[in-house]
């Protein structure tokens, strides 16, 4: 069973059109939650097919946030959707810094880890 949210277009930082976002929420997802609950861990779609050293490589999916990190320092479903939005935008910012200039402009973690 999957819960679907469209968002119409947040505004990103610097960019001049808002960038739709679709979020798919899975009761038993088919992709690895790494032992997160999968209402913390959903799938984030926006601006499809850009280039990102933080996309899922099997969906594009948006990857916001460290698995491994506490819960502190990722997205949980407690926070709401509306902190999700937030993360999305600035994630889609720093992917616009990280294609003109080559670096993230924030701390980011390596993907891939071995179990």
């Amino acid at each position: 069973m999957k819960l679907t949210y469209h968002h119409t277009g947040i505004h990103v930082p610097a960019r001049a059109a808002r960038v739709p976002v679709r979020i798919e929420f899975y009761r038993d997802p088919l992709y690895d939650t790494f032992g997160l609950d999968p209402s913390d861990y959903p799938r984030v779609f926006a601006d499809p097919g850009a280039r990102s050293k933080h996309r899922m490589p099997t969906d594009d999916a948006l990857c916001l946030y460290d698995v491994r990190d506490p819960a502190e320092k990722r997205w949980t479903s407690e926070k709401g959707l509306q902190s999700l939005l937030v993360m999305v935008a600035d994630h889609l910012f720093y992917e616009d810094i990280w294609r003109d200039s080559g670096k993230w402009p924030v701390p980011d973690a390596p993907h891939g880890f071995q179990r």
